[in-house]
C-alpha cells in the first residue's frame, strides 16, 4: 500500500481509517556516532525485524547495547509519534534505523511525514539496500538529512542503483573486518551472513563519489586487538582509494 502524502498533510487521517501494524522498535537520545552526521545530536528509532542474518548486527543479543533500552511495542505508528514528541528534547535529526527500516513501508512514510512538518525534525535512513525504496523517497526530499546504505549482500534492489535525486544525500557504508577478503578496490568479499562464505558485495554505482563511500571498521566486542587491526585497515584503505573513514565514536565517548 503506498499513502499519497500530500492527501495526509491536506487532510489529517484519523489512526482508526488506516488499517496500521504493531511496531516493535527502540527510541532513545544519543550522538549519531558514524557515518556522513557524525557528532550529530539525535533521536534514534531502531525499528525490529530484517530479513537478513548478519554475524555483527545491533539487533542481536550478543551485539546490541543495553543502554539503548528495551524494544517497546506501539499499537501503530501515532502511538510511537508520541512518544518520540514527548523524548526528542531539542533534536532536530531522527535516525531511523534497525533491523530494516524500509520493512516499515507506509508506517514509515507517515513517521516521516508528520514528524517533518510538525517537529521540524529531518530524518536519516540507515538501510542495507535488501529492500527497495519506498515511495517516501520520492515524496520527502526536504525532510530527508541523509541516506546511508549499507550492503550486506551481492545484490541490492534495484532502485537503489538507479541515477535519482537521492545521489547528493546518499552514502554507501562498508563494514571491514579484521580478516578477509577484500576486492582490488578494497571493498569486502566476504559475506556478512557467516562470516565465511566468499561472495562479491553489492558496489556502488559508478557516479557515486569516492567521498560518498564509508569504510567503518568491524568492532569486535571481546577483542580490542582485531577492532585495532580492522581500524587500521580502514584508515589505509582511506588513504589508498580516497574512501571516507568512518568510525564508531558513539564507543568511544560511552553512549548508545
Amino acid at each position: 500500500m503506498q499513502l499519497d502524502l500530500r492527501l495526509v498533510e491536506e487532510e489529517e487521517i484519523a489512526p482508526q481509517e488506516l488499517e496500521l501494524p504493531t511496531i516493535r522498535a527502540k527510541v532513545f537520545n544519543t550522538i549519531q556516532g558514524e557515518g556522513p552526521l557524525t557528532g550529530t545530536p539525535a533521536i534514534f528509532v531502531r525499528f525490529q525485524g530484517c530479513p537478513l542474518k548478519c554475524i555483527f548486527c545491533d539487533e542481536t543479543v550478543n551485539h546490541s547495547d543495553p543502554r539503548e533500552g528495551p524494544y517497546t511495542t506501539f499499537k501503530n505508528v501515532y502511538e510511537l509519534i508520541d512518544h518520540i514528541q514527548l523524548v526528542k528534547g531539542n533534536n532536530s535529526l531522527i535516525v531511523l534505523t534497525g533491523g530494516e527500516p524500509l520493512l516499515q513501508g507506509t508506517v514509515l512514510e507517515i513517521l516521516a511525514s508528520h514528524l517533518f512538518r510538525n517537529c521540524r525534525l529531518r530524518m536519516q535512513l540507515e538501510t542495507s539496500g535488501h529492500v527497495g525504496s519506498s515511495s517516501l523517497l520520492h515524496q520527502l526530499p526536504p525532510a530527508l538529512a541523509g541516506i546511508v546504505i549499507s550492503p550486506k549482500t551481492a545484490k541490492v534492489a534495484e532502485s537503489w542503483l538507479e541515477s535519482c535525486w537521492w545521489n547528493d544525500v546518499v552514502s554507501w557504508k562498508y563494514v571491514i573486518p579484521a580478516l578477509g577478503e577484500l576486492g582490488r578496490d578494497g571493498l569486502p568479499n566476504i559475506s556478512t551472513q557467516d562470516g565465511v562464505t566468499p561472495v562479491h558485495i553489492q558496489r556502488p554505482p559508478h557516479w557515486i563519489k569516492k567521498t560518498q563511500i564509508l569504510v567503518q571498521p568491524m568492532f569486535y566486542r571481546n577483542d580490542k586487538e582485531s577492532t585495532k587491526i580492522a581500524t587500521q585497515r580502514c584508515v589505509e584503505l582511506a588513504l589508498r582509494h580516497g574512501y571516507r573513514l568512518s568510525l564508531q565514536t558513539h564507543r568511544y565517548i560511552n553512549v548508545p
